[in-house]
């Protein structure tokens, strides 16, 4: 696979699913827009938790699957980890469904009682979807994987939308009739989750060609050989997702004030966050394209010299969305507070959540070394200090300074990472990245933006700093473009009016 079908395969992965990630996008500011702060906080709590269990229930299989695959007849290797997956998801639930109470009582959710029994169900059917994922993705079938995630959040959101404007009125005007008795007027905010269970369920049934043309074969000793490599993995994927999204999992236990108080900042802090994901979903429609190709490029002579470039070109997109971001706050802002100024609050941690995703982004790129020399505990170790060193600077700087607090948590954290990394990664698998041009990037961007926050003391006309933004991210574009036009010119569909 050559650069110019990688990025063919990321607009594929990332075209749709930034669609449908806006789907969603859209669906979290319904929240925003309905309900105030105080009262998101419980389902916040709960959309964090989920990660961190889908870690621990998918182990590491999906990277374990790319990195054996080569080696090992592809129905056996699927078959077995199929079958191991679908019998630890069973065990898994069954261990955690008797802490639900415990679990509703910690995060302080009993307002909402159920939902950790709802999340569990929901958890269930993404762990059984997530080989037949990597299964499309494997094949180089984007198109089908990012539809079907398009269809998840699409029914997601007009079930949602279903659930609490056709059905109150259907109700009210029909109160004792037996067709309506699936509907509870006391759920509200809970038909969220209702609806994301019903999604979930239904793209596993999408998925049910990658669930059942493969014999459920196990292999024990292929089995632990994948383990061994995947396990560190799971340590990983934990200290990734501390890194992003301990500071909500744990705000109402560690920020000072009232009950009420905490929970309005964790719903803020949270709304705000939202924006942010747009860095997140072009990073992530890029590593479902990148990682079976880092694999199966891994024995080729120019493999490291791929890698360097793709990193450049990574950082480049990446920058452009930060810009989109940063250079129109006023805009998003205005979004954001249609139904509650409160929101406006925390509009400062944009700026660092944004910068601090760009080097997880990097981070994520460098990573690769340690899959392909076998060196996951290395990996292991970097992310288990990035993990301290936000649990650390969470429980120091939140009591103080809030979400603020939380955000330069975040950045500190994945710069760490980044350095560690990119050391680590010199020694056992080096590759020659353009350190100067990354470099020259990143700073470029922060320029443009301390510039535009400088013009934002003296231009306070809402129309008049948005045109400012627009100059000054043009600016960038036509920058980069004369910097690296020859790089431009090898993506699909822009690169033929660049050549």
């Amino acid at each position: 696979m050559s650069i110019k079908k990688l990025a063919g395969q990321t607009l594929w992965y990332g075209l749709p699913t930034i669609l449908s990630k806006f789907l969603s996008y859209f669906l979290n500011l319904i929240l925003i827009w309905l309900y105030e702060p105080v009262n998101i906080s419980s389902i916040t709590q709960l959309y964090v938790l989920i990660p961190f269990l889908n870690i621990l229930f998918t182990y590491g299989l999906e990277t374990g699957f790319f990195r054996f695959i080569k080696d090992h007849p592809f129905e056996k290797l699927y078959g077995t980890l199929l079958t191991s997956i679908t019998f630890s998801t069973l065990v898994l639930s069954a261990i955690l469904w008797f802490f639900v109470p415990d679990l509703t009582i910690f995060f302080k959710a009993q307002d909402h009682p159920g939902f950790f029994y709802w999340m569990l169900t929901i958890l269930i059917f993404d762990t059984l979807s997530a080989l037949p994922f990597a299964r499309l993705r494997y094949e180089e079938r984007p198109r089908r994987f990012a539809l079907i995630k398009m269809a998840n959040v699409t029914i997601h959101l007009l079930l949602f939308v279903f659930f609490i404007a056709i059905c109150p009125k259907l109700y009210a005007a029909f109160p004792n009739a037996s067709w309506m008795a699936f509907f509870n007027p006391g759920y509200t905010i809970s038909y969220y989750v209702v609806a994301n269970i019903i999604a979930s369920f239904i793209t596993l049934l999408l998925l049910y060609k990658q669930l059942f043309s493969s014999k459920l074969i196990f292999d024990a000793k292929l089995l632990k050989e994948v383990l061994t490599y995947s396990m560190p993995l799971l340590i990983v994927g934990f200290g990734g997702m501390i890194g992003e999204l301990f500071s909500r999992l744990a705000y109402t236990m560690v920020a000072t004030g009232t009950d009420e108080q905490v929970r309005h900042e964790l719903g803020v802090f949270s709304g705000v966050y939202r924006i942010v994901m747009m860095v997140n979903i072009f990073i992530y429609a890029y590593r479902m394209a990148a990682e079976p190709f880092f694999f199966k490029k891994s024995a080729d002579v120019d493999a490291k010299l791929m890698y360097a470039r793709l990193m450049k070109i990574f950082v480049m997109v990446c920058c452009c969305i930060f810009l989109f971001i940063v250079l129109f706050l006023d805009a998003w802002e205005y979004i954001i507070t249609l139904k509650s100024k409160s929101y406006a609050e925390a509009m400062s941690i944009i700026p660092i959540l944004s910068l601090a995703a760009i080097f997880l982004g990097v981070y994520y790129n460098q990573s690769i070394w340690y899959k392909l020399s076998d060196k996951n505990k290395i990996g292991a170790f970097i992310t288990v200090v990035g993990a301290i060193i936000t649990i650390v600077l969470n429980l120091l700087l939140i009591p103080y300074f809030k979400y603020n607090g939380a955000a330069w948590a975040t950045l500190i954290s994945y710069v760490v990472m980044m350095i560690m990394s990119y050391a680590f990664g010199q020694k056992y698998y080096p590759v020659k990245y353009d350190i100067k041009r990354i470099a020259i990037y990143l700073g470029l961007v922060l320029l443009l933006f301390a510039i535009h926050q400088m013009l934002g003391y003296f231009i306070h006309a809402f129309w008049w700093r948005i045109g400012a933004g627009v100059l000054l991210f043009v600016s960038f574009i036509l920058c980069i473009l004369k910097m690296d036009r020859e790089e431009f010119a090898s993506l699909p569909w822009i690169g033929k009016y660049l050549r």
